[in-house]
């Protein structure tokens, strides 16, 4: 079984069919594994948004197609039984199950035709790309919501999607940096050391990195964990980018509600519904969420708890930042 994504031109046909298609892009932004698919989840269940979905990335160059072609469900039913056959209970780095209508980032479509070590944020270059899958998203869905988005690459990339999208809207999500850390070094760790179906199936440079023992060692010295060098590295980018959102996220001047994950998990409906105001809908919407959210216990890995002093000296800027803030519900 070629566990990647699809790739086709069978969309070919249809693709001048989007011109003129608008969309309202909604943007949620936080770093990977602060608790942004719980968040795009919570809001995709509350039917007022369009979402990218794991179906629109694996199967891509199909999607106009499928949906002129009324074989959307079938194709749809045709990646769940791949998702079964490799016997994906959840996305392994967490327990999130995987399924076809899972919301996905839209990184990945920017991803597609590139190697490993592309970092997919938005840029002029690839810009296109992106308008082809929002628009794609409109169409096929059916109803002319405002297209709900996430991309941890471009959580400090807020002055380019602030001059790319002037009327867009900003979710940012916030979660202690540590917690934080140790979750995407976890993370990283276990997608590198051994394939993982759920990202194969979503990023082929990903799954081409396990054809052959050369590529696998390529690919993970770019994250080595010799003397935990890695969470060295993980650590020095992330407080780059917590710098870079609190240095533009009051410059900017745009629409934005910033919400942390804690209060998020502990009342999931009064967040939701602040977020729905804010974004001018019904708040009442936040009724048909799930509110029992699991969460398992923070334990920090060995190497990362020894070194808990020098993080908290590291992210103290941002520490701060979280300290100040005023968790308060949107009335």
């Amino acid at each position: 079984m070629n566990v990647a994504p699809h790739y086709s031109d069978l969309d070919q046909p249809y693709l001048a069919d989007l011109n003129g298609i608008e969309y309202a892009p909604v943007f949620i932004l936080g770093p990977h594994r602060s608790g942004t698919t719980l968040l795009y989840q919570l809001l995709a269940e509350t039917g007022c948004f369009n979402v990218v979905q794991y179906y629109h990335v694996n199967r891509y160059d199909e999607i106009l197609h499928n949906f002129h072609q009324g074989l959307t469900t079938t194709a749809q039913h045709e990646l769940s039984e791949t998702i079964q056959s490799l016997g994906m209970q959840s996305r392994a780095i967490d327990a999130i199950k995987v399924a076809p209508t899972l919301p996905e980032e839209y990184g990945f479509v920017l991803k597609r035709h590139k190697g490993l070590l592309y970092r997919p944020y938005l840029r002029s270059s690839n810009k296109a790309q992106f308008d082809e899958l929002c628009r794609k998203v409109q169409v096929t869905s059916g109803q002319a919501l405002p297209i709900l988005l996430k991309n941890p690459w471009d959580y400090a990339n807020l002055p380019y999607l602030q001059r790319a999208f002037p009327t867009a809207k900003f979710i940012v999500i916030h979660r202690d940096p540590i917690v934080t850390l140790n979750s995407k070094v976890k993370a990283v760790r276990r997608t590198m050391g051994a394939l993982n179906p759920y990202s194969a199936l979503l990023d082929r440079s990903y799954a081409q990195m396990f054809t052959s023992p050369m590529r696998q060692t390529m690919g993970q010295a770019m994250f080595p964990q010799v003397a935990n060098v890695d969470i060295a590295m993980i650590a020095i980018d992330a407080m780059r980018n917590y710098r870079h959102v609190m240095q533009w996220l009051p410059k900017l001047h745009i629409p934005t509600i910033e919400i942390e994950y804690d209060s998020l998990c502990d009342s999931p409906e009064s967040i939701i519904a602040s977020i729905l105001r804010f974004l001018g809908h019904d708040a009442h919407a936040a009724e048909n969420i799930e509110t029992e959210i699991a969460r398992r216990p923070v334990k920090l890995l060995p190497a990362l708890a020894q070194r808990e002093q020098w993080l908290q000296r590291l992210f103290k800027q941002y520490l701060e930042y979280l300290a100040a803030r005023q968790w308060k519900v949107v009335n």
